[in-house]
């Protein structure tokens, strides 16, 4: 994923290293937080997971969106997009309109028609009551919050590694579409969530309680590719990036036509040393 697209999260998460001194320990505050995105009906999401490794093209996925939950009454309505990056001829990207009446799907500029919601690549349409399972409250160690003067409170911490991980494992697939990634044991997953140096996570929540944005990164041992490549296939990395932005109450504009780049472009970044800097911080494996 560019470099660009990626500074803002860069710069949320360096806050964490820079705030973990601050504040008290304000657990209540992720799961206000978890809880009110989990119930949210309808509004609009930007996520993206990176994977960096020097001398690399970073790869990666993103949802990004408006979305209304189906009822007992109405389908599911959706503005959405899902992009994958791997670097190589998988990468792909795939829209999703639907507004209860009609369904239309495919790459941009080339949607087409579904009659059968059932289709495999209609995949966001089985979103049942909530769009995405994160469980981000479980991410966050030695967490500290700070309130802002603009009635946001911002909690900081390190990375619980392994939480992390199986939560973005099934995250990774929903959004990527791919069917050969691996399904990894709790052991896998173990091993990998050992191999972590350096971490840092801060989670940004507005006056009312509702997620704004998250930004995770944890760094693993550079030995450690093979075991992180277990867990997560060709989205894999010796830094593994988690952002994301949400906003409740955004309902899907069914219909508008959106320009958007190629795949590749859309998400490649600056894998290169340094990318992100400033993360010095203890490793927390969880």
């Amino acid at each position: 994923m560019r470099r660009s697209k990626w500074r803002g999260v860069v710069a949320l998460a360096a806050a964490s290293f820079m705030l973990a001194s601050c504040g008290r320990g304000e657990g209540d505050t992720l799961l206000k937080a978890q809880d009110r995105f989990a119930t949210t009906h309808h509004g609009w999401i930007d996520l993206q997971i990176a994977a960096n490794t020097p001398g690399h093209d970073t790869t990666g996925v993103r949802l990004t969106g408006t979305y209304e939950l189906p009822t007992r009454h109405a389908p599911a309505a959706l503005d959405l997009k899902f992009i994958r990056v791997r670097g190589d001829a998988n990468d792909g990207e795939l829209e999703i309109h639907a507004n209860g009446d009609s369904i239309q799907t495919g790459t941009p500029g080339n949607l087409r028609d579904v009659t059968t919601p059932t289709t495999a690549d209609l995949r966001p349409a089985k979103i049942g009551t909530r769009l995405l399972n994160l469980e981000f409250a479980d991410w966050v160690t030695d967490a500290r919050s700070q309130k802002r003067a603009s009635g946001d409170t911002i909690t900081v911490g390190h990375v619980n590694a392994r939480a992390f991980l199986e939560s973005i494992v099934p995250l990774v697939a929903h959004i990527s579409g791919d069917e050969d990634l691996p399904r990894p044991s709790d052991g896998v997953v173990r091993s990998a969530a050992r191999k972590v140096r350096a971490s840092g996570m801060a989670v940004i929540t507005r006056a009312d309680g509702s997620l704004k944005r998250i930004s995770a990164v944890v760094r693993f041992r550079p030995a450690a590719v093979d075991a992180v490549r277990a867990v997560l296939g060709g989205y894999a990395g010796s830094e593994v990036i988690v952002g994301l932005r949400s906003r409740h109450g955004d309902a899907p504009t069914v219909g508008t036509t959106t320009t958007i780049r190629s795949a590749r472009r859309a998400t490649r970044g600056d894998a290169s040393r340094g990318t992100l800097s400033g993360f010095g911080s203890r490793a927390r494996s969880g």
